[in-house]
């Protein structure tokens, strides 16, 4: 047999992964990073991470046919041209972000302008129930633009909750 053809005799496998490059063990390598108490406490740091980062939903935002629940409000005000506005308004328990981009947002809506069409018993439903928590289903809204917008976002197609 020549030199060329000589093969090494075969080495048992050690615990761990192999580097089959310098034939050294991972866990070899590691281990001393993590002995003793400062070490320990890394491991639980890193473990305690791992299960905070996977409990954590994705953000929720809000889109048509979503709730939006709060306290009802009946708000006075003046466009700057001196018109009195009355407007009633939601304001949020829990302000999400809208799904869909709106450039004129400055974060999630908390006060949503709903509007309401000269209509009678709608109307007295709603001053019954100002100062309440109540929900509705929005199915159009948008971050308010103008002056006339009473709110962080105005609710153009909206549905009582019982």
């Amino acid at each position: 047999m020549c030199i060329a053809e000589r093969q090494t005799p075969l080495i048992p496998a050690k615990a761990g992964i192999q580097n089959p490059k310098t034939n050294a063990s991972v866990v070899r390598f590691w281990a001393p990073a993590f002995a003793g108490a400062s070490g320990v406490w890394v491991v639980v740091f890193l473990l305690l991470a791992n299960v905070v980062h996977a409990q954590q939903p994705a953000q929720a935002t809000l889109k048509p046919g979503d709730t939006i629940t709060g306290k009802l409000r009946q708000v006075e005000t003046r466009h700057p041209n001196g018109t009195l506005l009355r407007a009633w308004q939601i304001v949020s328990d829990a302000p999400k972000p809208l799904a869909k981009p709106d450039e004129f947002c400055d974060g999630p809506p908390k006060t949503f302008h709903l509007l309401v069409s000269k209509n009678p018993a709608l109307e007295k439903h709603l001053r019954k129930l100002r100062g309440k928590t109540v929900s509705i289903e929005a199915e159009s809204f948008f971050c308010s633009e103008t002056a006339w917008h009473i709110g962080d976002a105005v609710v153009g197609q909206w549905r009582l909750k019982p």
